[in-house]
């Protein structure tokens, strides 16, 4: 067997040579070699039975017997003093411990031949002390006494625990004094941070003092028991918890039997209540079909009827008001008559959407015109094309033709047929009457001339005959040149007019045209003779032939002709969807009622019509519908005819389309609008939560009434009195059921989530950080550490923080 000289002969060796597992073999086989020649055989032969061990799981040592006074020194002063002293320093530790271990860390040099040949770490400085450590050193040194049995090492951890407490808390009260005292100098965001961290530190002291001592008691106990690192930290979680989590348990049962939806189910009920001015029952809150079924049944009992039913009704005229309230906001003194009068007057009277519309419209063909000369010549093909195919004849019928024809359009297409293909249009052509005359004189010149000569020539051919006369000759026959009457002239003047036709309407003509037939667009209603969609037909043909002469006069020109064009056919779509609106007959009433028409597959009419109006007119029809919704029928209403029904508003509320609502509610911003959506929340959640254990008939009620009433007499033949008790015992626990399923305190408790209280929570944390330090665990700690972060961030957004 090598000796220890050998062995680190070997290993310098190998170490030099920077054989790295050479030498990690020969450190092992020397230290090996060492122990054994450190501890020889038979070193420990006289040693029989009976050894005392130091772990604390063993058999401890009698503690030495003392007087009363010597154990209230020791207990109270001794021990008590170092129990504070090492609890305030495990709160430091919190913040030092981790700076010391970085510094030990740092201080370590890494693996060198004498490490390897001793087992010790060589470092570059001395090893720094924890906190803890330092303490204790401090208290050894002052001969301050330490635990000795195991009910004082437990009684060392509660008082180390609470003492942490009282530290921490003190740190928190010295926060909030900071946040009124030296906040106001600083910025409003650190004095902000601080009272929220001494309002975090100082929550629930009483249930922080309990957490903390009962958890560092379990670990404590667990500790002694012979648990453990992790044996020891679930039982201080454990007791740390328990106090709290006993009374959490209690809240959750009852909670969650109550239940029929999420906490946050219920707190969602309870603010769409609250949003519509009301607060919600148990069942309605809660969406339990058993708690709402029990609640129709308090509504019909005698003892609790009055309770259940003073809540419904209060609770229907707050929803009630506070429609009311929107309405008004909206429009003061709304009404399916205003609303009315208000369409009425936005869209046709002075300053309307008409008004403007044409204003718009105007202008637009106005810069058309500026491009094109008013007199230029414009051919009417598309709307020749068009006339024929909106009033078609019955081929080979023309005499049944004209009498299933429209006869206005039919007399349109003739007029147009004949200005721009007949003479007497082409004689009103700018400068045409002058050139009539002009042809005019000149045929009638040319007939006086030709009668001049004919005068002339019989003249001659008389003087002739007398001297053929006289020699015996024949006379010669006088025939006169032809002469031109009036009728001669005007067929000439015709034919001329006639062959200067050219199938086109001057400019100035065609716009006037398509302005006229416009006007029959706006105004044509139920009985009109001409159908507005034959009027749409004409107007789109015309619209198409002025396209063609802004073609002919260039870019400028068409780009107009596009604008002006976009524009009347959006103007036309929107006139189509209100006309029947504007034109109802009934008065406003129908005019509103028109308006709303067709709600339920869509909401083009009601859009078309708000989009029509201004401001004040939207907001009016919006509340003289917001006030309707709502109203109970007439068999439900009262003198004041105001009443909510739920139920009548959902039927309102179902017969208007998503499209509808958006045209109704949409304009005043999203919170008009999802308010609304929690009106129609609020009203489905008591409409079906009536729907539960009904009894349309009503019967219910009565049934219910005899059969308490007649219990109650019944019960007064027991001599005992006991079955009487029991009935008026069971009306009153009705009576105070039906007050707390309406008590909106209790609701909002109900809705709150379950949860340790935050005192306990902090306690159980921090006995988890005190376990951790003690053990020299450093991932306890920073578990802890991580917990309180997360504590501290979800605490902080759940008190708004």
């Amino acid at each position: 067997m090598a000796t220890l000289e050998q062995i680190e002969t070997a290993l310098r060796a190998a170490d030099a040579a920077g054989n790295v597992e050479d030498a990690r073999r020969l450190a092992q086989a020397y230290a090996t070699t060492r122990d054994s020649l450190a501890a020889p055989a038979g070193a420990f032969d006289d040693v029989r039975a009976g050894v005392s061990s130091t772990d604390r799981t063993g058999a401890a040592p009698a503690p030495k017997q003392r007087t009363a006074g010597q154990r209230f020194v020791r207990e109270v002063l001794g021990l008590g003093t170092r129990n504070v002293v090492e609890g305030a320093a495990d709160l430091v530790g919190i913040l030092y411990d981790p700076i010391a271990d970085g510094v030990n860390w740092l201080g370590e040099k890494g693996p060198t031949t004498n490490s390897l040949i001793t087992g010790q770490r060589e470092r570059y400085f001395p090893r720094q002390a924890r906190a803890r450590d330092v303490s204790d050193m401090i208290l050894d040194g002052i001969g301050v006494p330490k635990p000795e049995t195991a009910e004082e090492r437990v009684a060392g951890d509660v008082g180390r625990a609470l003492t942490g407490q009282a530290l921490t808390m003190g740190a928190g009260t010295l926060l909030q004094t900071a946040r009124g005292a030296g906040a106001a100098a600083a910025a409003p965001t650190t004095g902000n941070a601080l009272a929220r961290m001494g309002d975090f530190l100082t929550a629930q002291p009483v249930q922080q003092a309990i957490a903390a001592g009962g958890g560092a008691l379990a670990s404590g106990a667990a500790r002694e028991a012979g648990f453990g690192p992790g044996g020891q930290a679930l039982a201080g979680l454990a007791g740390a918890l328990t106090p709290a989590g006993l009374a959490a348990a209690g809240a959750a049962g009852l909670r969650g039997l109550v239940r029929g939806r999420s906490g946050a189910g219920m707190q969602q009920a309870i603010d769409d209540f609250a949003a519509v001015g009301a607060t919600p029952s148990v069942g309605q809150a809660s969406g339990n079909a058993l708690i709402q079924g029990g609640e129709n049944l308090l509504s019909k009992f005698p003892t609790s009827a009055g309770v259940v039913n003073r809540f419904a009704e209060g609770q229907a005229d707050d929803i009630g008001a506070g429609l009311q309230a929107a309405a008004e906001r909206l429009s003061p003194r709304a009404s399916a008559e205003r609303a009315g009068r208000a369409i009425d007057r936005g869209i046709t009277g002075e300053g309307g959407f008409k008004e403007q519309t044409k204003a718009v419209q105007t202008r637009l063909y106005d810069t058309l015109d500026a491009q094109i000369d008013p007199a230029k010549r414009i051919g009417i093909t598309n709307a020749e094309r068009a006339l024929p195919e909106i009033n078609p004849a019955i081929p080979g019928a023309p005499n049944l033709s004209p009498l299933f024809q429209n006869a206005r359009i039919r007399n349109i297409e003739g007029a147009l047929q004949r200005d721009a293909w007949g003479a007497e249009a082409v004689g009103t052509r700018p400068g045409m009457p002058q050139v009539i005359d002009d042809a005019r004189g000149t045929l009638q010149a040319q007939t006086d001339d030709i009668a001049r000569i004919n005068t002339e020539v019989a003249a001659e051919i008389q003087r002739k005959n007398v001297l053929r006369t006289a020699l015996g000759q024949k006379p010669i026959e006088f025939v006169p040149y032809p002469e031109m009457g009036k009728p001669e002239i005007d067929n000439e003047i015709f034919a001329l007019l006639n062959g200067k036709a050219d199938g086109k309407l001057p400019y100035e003509a065609l716009k006037k045209l398509r302005t006229l037939v416009g006007q029959e667009i706006e105004n044509a209603g139920l009985m009109s003779d001409v159908p507005r969609s034959k009027w749409r037909a004409l107007y789109g043909a015309l619209a198409q032939d002025m396209r063609v002469a802004a073609e002919e006069a260039g870019p400028e020109a068409v780009r107009a002709w596009t604008r002006a064009n976009n524009y009347t056919k959006h103007l036309i779509s929107r006139m189509d969807a209100i006309v029947h609106v504007v034109d109802k007959n009934g008065g406003p009433e129908a005019v509103f009622n028109a308006a709303l028409s067709g709600t339920r597959d869509g909401g083009t009419t009601l859009r078309a019509v708000m989009q029509s109006l201004p401001k004040e007119g939207q907001r009016a029809v919006t509340a003289s519908v917001i006030k309707r919704m709502g109203l109970a029928t007439p068999g439900g209403q009262d003198a004041a005819g105001d009443v909510f029904s739920a139920a009548t508003f959902m039927t309102n509320w179902n017969r208007l389309s998503k499209e509808a609502r958006a045209a109704l509610f949409d304009r005043y911003g999203k919170d008009f609008s999802a308010n609304m959506d929690r009106v129609a929340r609020v009203a489905s959640n008591i409409k079906e939560g009536a729907r539960v254990y009904a009894n349309p008939s009503g019967t219910a009620d009565r049934a219910a009434a005899l059969t308490y009433g007649g219990s109650l007499v019944a019960s007064m033949f027991d001599p005992t009195l006991i079955s009487t008790g029991g009935v008026i015992g069971g009306g009153a626990v009705a009576r105070y059921l039906g007050g707390k399923l309406t008590d909106p305190d209790f609701v909002r408790w109900l809705a709150n989530t379950t949860a340790v209280p935050a005192g306990a929570a902090l306690a159980s944390i921090q006995s988890l950080r005190a376990l951790g330090q003690r053990q020299g665990d450093a991932e306890l700690v920073q578990a802890a550490d991580q917990l309180e972060a997360q504590y501290r961030e979800s605490n902080g957004a759940r008190t708004g923080n």
